[in-house]
């Protein structure tokens, strides 16, 4: 798991300089490391799926989104403020950008990152002689 490092320090609302006074969200993430490499699943609801962006670019991998405003929600009671997600993530090892796969589904962003075939274990043969 040490090779995946969290960029963000801040576990709180971040306002980006492009965000003008809208919040912008941290998501909630779980990272799970394979031999292969590590899937992210972060928690965006409400995120309208023509916005996520996900990217990796030197060795760190961020995503967004904007969230999408419902229905007559400009009265009656809400929890839920509308706003944008982004969090940002170094990756400790060479991501396989080309082998990267994204799926939202029911507010949930996988994303699975391949190890690099650099980066994979390559077993050694080893010849036995007199």
């Amino acid at each position: 798991m040490s090779q995946l490092v969290h960029k963000t320090e801040n576990d709180t609302v971040e306002r980006l300089p492009s965000a003008a006074n809208a919040p912008v969200w941290r998501p909630d993430t779980d990272v799970i490391e394979t031999a292969e490499g590590f899937r992210l699943l972060a928690d965006l609801p409400g995120a309208d799926p023509e916005s996520l962006v996900v990217e990796i670019e030197r060795n760190i991998l961020s995503v967004q989104a904007k969230t999408r405003q419902t229905e007559g929600s400009e009265k009656g009671y809400r929890e839920f403020e509308p706003g944008d997600y982004y969090r940002t993530f170094r990756l400790g090892y060479e991501a396989n950008p080309e082998k990267v796969e994204a799926k939202l589904t029911d507010g949930v962003l996988c994303v699975h990152l391949p190890k690099a075939d650099a980066h994979q274990p390559k077993r050694i043969a080893v010849n036995v002689g007199a």
